[in-house]
């Protein structure tokens, strides 16, 4: 049989132990916290690095085609010239196109403001986008086609 002073002592080291367990949990889950908070600031930091590189860039000047001569510019357009009515590009595209890293970066901010900070791009690849705009279209319609309708 219990006496009330045992029950009294189990009850303590219980409310002992629990608060023992909620202290380590609440010491991990800072650490957790510290150490995310870390990854967090690196990674804003790289991005800001980044984007003041960029912004730097963008600020250079170019090379302005107003004092070039005609045949200056064709030179520095690898002798295609445009003429009117034709839209012809200066460099062809090629099957391997890499994405510039300043857009590589951008693609994986978003992933992360998206997905949280385990997001990770394992690859990219540009996309060119061939089909006529009929056939886009089509699609188009026939995926609006397959939206459910809620039963009320």
């Amino acid at each position: 049989m219990l006496h009330w002073t045992d029950v009294v002592v189990m009850l303590a080291i219980v409310a002992a132990g629990c608060a023992a367990s909620y202290l380590l949990v609440l010491r991990a889950v800072r650490r957790t916290v510290i150490e995310h908070q870390r990854e967090i600031d690196r990674r804003l930091t790289s991005l800001t690095e980044t984007i003041a590189l960029l912004e730097g860039r963008l600020a250079e000047p170019e090379a302005s085609t107003d004092a070039l001569s005609a045949e200056e510019i064709e030179a520095q357009s690898g002798g295609v010239a445009a003429t009117p009515g034709l839209v012809s590009e200066a460099k062809p595209r090629l099957d391997h196109e890499e994405i510039p890293p300043e857009i590589q970066v951008a693609i994986a901010a978003a992933a992360i403001a998206v997905l949280g900070p385990d997001a990770h791009v394992r690859s990219t690849k540009v996309v060119h986008n061939a089909a006529s705009p009929w056939s886009q279209q089509g699609r188009v319609s026939v995926q609006s086609s397959h939206n459910l309708r809620v039963r009320r």
